[in-house]
């Protein structure tokens, strides 16, 4: 099977892989059939006719060397299969074989097919055609009758191939397509361009087949000379429409999220340098064949359930082998869902989910940071798989997560960070340095080990796995499903043009699957148990944190040496039983000395081992996008921001963001809403920064304003930073503290973070905390904003404004601090008197705004 088609293949084959004599060719084919996942028909179904397709002319031989074979997926579908031994026009030593598939729906529709694989264009599809869409999958829909008495496995493979096809041909037949061609320049769609590039090459061809007078006032040197001018000025122009559309479409995507603005990016920019070949174990990769690599849960899906997943489904996304997009699911209307509550109930009523469901392709996706393009581990595996089948799962998941509210079962542990709702990495980075900052407030010393777990989810070990679920309550159907899920899924891998052989998933839960980081969490989930129970972690008052895990991301914590080589030992031991692996070499020992201590007050010499490995001593780690630094310096961490605010401005400059592409306006937007968002991402837990390091951020920020707005360097700050209405770097750091400490606020009182904030508050109300708690930096940058009562009411009344609300409240406060601020800034400076008459608020130029609206003035 290709990429784009269903390949099937038959004739004669000249060996007789069904006799029990092995022979070395038979082998061969027969493993060339199960590395493609190929099936025979006569070695699967009931023959009709004799079981033979090749006579000699007496009848003394007889063998069978004539095969039909067909993908996999088809296995399911064939209703008849007959050799013909009683063919009038069979001349020939072999006998006419006849096969019957069930994929009727793939030849016709009331609507105009397309044949081959189309890329289609969901976000140019207007409301008629996505309400034809939907009729036409309903007048498909409607003839088909699914079989719901004495289903069998046949039967809901070959309905799920129903549901697929029709989702296919109906889209095909009303939503805009067209060819990906990557030779094509991205502005050149327009007929326009092309009649005179026509024109421009015809001229051209006259000239040259006239032995190319060059004298001017040669009749066919002129004409050619004009129609290039005219070509290339067309060009020109059609290359400035295309880049104005495409600034555009940036714009409404800095104003979506980053991830949106991010991808509409990348289609802009040229490609770095790629490579088409991966070498493992020394050896290049060349050609296909070298890649690889509880009752309640068990109810019937009703559509209510359904269309609560398919709201959370995005846009945009990869689709899977069957190539069904989530945008087939979201536009497909009522008929559909309910459809797919048949297919659904029937796959837990069999307990079997179809082969498409089991299939992922894996997509290596570069890491970056100037890594080997050639060595396969400077990629991480994403798998992709139906979009039917991740919402099969996300309804699974949704079930499970509602039963364990329902019996107040905390699933994963609450310091488990990554994949958690209410979780995430600020809020371990939070609760990490709380806990570090509360024993060295009391003079002691902290050991921090941050531990690199290679390649965890695909080091999974499944059967492992599969008790734990089973330990946890998760049994019947539901298990069984899960266990098909993983233990018989197949996958292939895409590279640069290279697609590998099918192959099973031996371990490991794939990226990029629905199921997979909860999984995960429930896999790792006993380990934060057996740490706990040694009672070597840090104890923050009632806490216990022996242990932060974020994802795959394991940092054990500890007060003594002691301690942390336990707390190591019982991760090695753990990880040797549960087949994982901890690099050692990639993992980090951080010990935080109190500022009254010295290093000789400690055992500086003491190794700390993982295994037979001992782990290396640093002064600096990188945890989740943040740099920490044991010495509590925060130099690095700003000077690391401030370079990255560089880096991400140079970056964006082919999209767009440069003095001569975008408009100001919409550059300042990318700036607020990209930029500063990822370089200075962690910067809640930043704490207070000292004076050097604000002005280093705050030259940055000025320089992106000069830049952008083509200022001399010597221009006042104030009159540059006005233009465009910036507020001060300051000012949003203090905005992102604000809205984390409403989130912390918020949060529920079981979770760890949670805990940690109350405990930390407690502190403070009794002056117990330094003021270098974050929770202290907090409360400091409330009392500098009058946040006062905010504080008071959460401490009486457990009472804070919801996320809404809170952020409006913070934005308007800001607004009006940061321009009073401004003000006062320009009223001290008498050359900016005339500019503060013309200018007289913190916001964007109307000249700016004009040339916005007057784009060809």
């Amino acid at each position: 099977m290709s990429e784009d088609y269903i390949t099937i293949i038959g004739g004669d084959f000249n060996v007789d892989i069904s006799c029990e004599n092995v022979s070395t060719k038979s082998n061969a084919l027969k493993c060339f059939f199960d590395s493609r996942n190929i099936k025979v028909p006569y070695l699967l179904n009931e023959v009709t006719g004799p079981n033979y397709t090749f006579r000699n002319k007496d009848k003394s031989q007889k063998s069978l060397i004539d095969y039909i074979c067909i993908p996999e997926i088809l296995e399911h579908d064939i209703s008849n299969l007959e050799i013909k031994d009683d063919c009038p026009y069979d001349f020939s030593d072999h006998y006419p074989i006849y096969m019957s598939l069930n994929i009727d729906l793939l030849c016709g529709s009331s609507g105009s097919s397309k044949l081959g694989r189309h890329v289609l264009k969901w976000t140019k599809a207007d409301e008629f055609e996505i309400k034809m869409y939907q009729t036409e999958i309903d007048k498909i829909l409607d003839i088909i009758k699914p079989k719901i008495d004495n289903c069998t496995i046949n039967d809901l493979e070959h309905y799920n191939t129903v549901l697929t096809n029709a989702l296919h041909m109906s889209a095909n037949a009303y939503i805009p397509c067209g060819k990906f061609r990557h030779y094509l320049k991205p502005y050149w769609k327009s007929n326009d361009l092309n009649a005179v590039h026509y024109e421009q090459r015809e001229a051209r061809r006259e000239w040259k087949n006239n032995n190319k007078p060059r004298n001017k006032s040669n009749r066919l040197y002129k004409e050619y000379k004009d129609k290039k001018k005219n070509f290339r000025k067309r060009k020109r122009q059609a290359e400035k429409l295309w880049r104005e559309e495409k600034y555009e479409d940036i714009k409404n995507a800095a104003e979506v999220d980053i991830g949106e603005f991010f991808r509409t990016a990348r289609k802009m920019r040229k490609q770095g340098p790629t490579t088409d070949k991966l070498v493992y174990d020394d050896t290049e990769a060349k050609t296909p064949g070298d890649i690889c690599y509880i009752d309640t849960l068990d109810k019937p899906i009703t559509v209510d359930e359904i269309k609560d997943q398919v709201r959370t489904l995005k846009a945009g996304k990869s689709p899977g082998q069957d190539y069904i997009s989530n945008e087939h699911i979201l536009y497909g209307g009522e008929n559909l869902l309910k459809h797919l509550s048949v297919l659904y109930n029937l796959i837990l009523e069999q307990e079997y989910l179809p082969l498409s469901f089991r299939h992922g392709i894996i997509i290596p996706l570069y890491k970056g940071n100037n890594k080997d393009k050639t060595n396969p581990n400077s990629y991480r595996a994403v798998t992709l798989t139906s979009s039917l089948g991740k919402l099969f799962d996300k309804i699974i998941l949704n079930r499970i997560h509602k039963l364990l509210v329902d019996i107040n079962s905390v699933m994963p542990h609450p310091l488990q960070f990554g994949f958690v709702k209410e979780h995430g990495a600020i809020p371990a980075i939070y609760t990490l340095k709380e806990a570090i900052h509360y024993y060295l407030e009391r003079n002691s010393i902290v050991y921090a080990i941050f531990l690199d777990n290679e390649k965890a989810f695909d080091r999974v070990w499944q059967d492992g796995l599969l008790y734990k679920l089973n330990q946890i309550g998760i049994q019947g159907k539901l298990w069984n499903l899960i266990y098909m899920s993983y233990k018989t899924a197949t996958a292939h891998v895409q590279h640069s043009g290279l697609t590998s052989q099918v192959f099973r998933i031996e371990q490991g839960v794939g990226q990029g699957r629905v199921l997979s980081a909860w999984l995960f969490s429930v896999f790792i989930n006993d380990l934060i148990c057996e740490l706990l129970s040694t009672h070597c972690g840090l104890l923050v008052g009632p806490i216990s944190i022996p242990t932060i895990l974020l994802a795959d991301d394991t940092t054990l914590l500890s007060a003594t040496v002691n301690g942390a080589q336990t707390l190591l030992n019982v991760v090695n031991s753990y990880a040797l039983k549960w087949r994982l692996k901890y690099n050692a070499s990639k993992s980090s020992v951080l010990t935080f000395t109190p500022p009254k201590k010295t290093r000789n007050n400690y055992d500086s010499a003491a190794c700390l081992n993982l295994g037979n490995i001992v782990l290396e001593r640093k002064r600096t780690c990188t945890y989740a996008g943040t740099l920490i630094n044991s010495d509590g310096k925060t130099f690095d961490r700003s000077d690391k921001s401030s370079k990255k605010l560089k880096q991400k401005l140079h970056s964006l400059y082919t999209v767009g963001v440069n003095p001569r592409g975008m408009s100001a306006l919409t550059n300042n937007l990318i700036w607020k809403r990209v930029i500063l968002t990822t370089a200075l991402y962690g910067c809640e837990t930043w704490g207070q920064l000292p004076y050097r390091e604000t002005e280093m951020l705050e030259i940055t920020q000025r320089y992106f304003v000069r830049f952008i707005l083509m200022m001399d360097k010597r221009s006042p700050t104030d009159s540059c930073i006005s233009n465009v209405g910036l507020w001060s770097v300051e000012g949003y750091t203090d905005k992102m503290k604000l809205l984390f400490f409403g989130r912390l606020c918020r949060a529920k009182s079981t979770t760890i973070h949670k805990r940690m904030f109350n405990f930390r508050m407690g502190q403070i109300l009794t002056g117990e905390a330094s003021q270098i708690s974050l929770t202290y930096d907090y409360i400091k940058i409330l009392m500098k904003y009058d946040f006062d009562s905010f504080v008071e009411n959460f401490v009486a009344e457990n009472f804070f404004p919801d996320k809404l609300l809170w952020s409006k409240i913070v934005k308007q406060t800001l607004d009006i601090y940061e321009e009073n601020k401004w003000k006062h800034s320009v009223e001290r400076r008498p050359e900016l008197k005339r500019y503060h008459k013309i200018h007289t608020c913190l916001t964007e130029h109307r000249l700016l705004r004009l040339a916005v609206t007057y784009i060809h003035l």
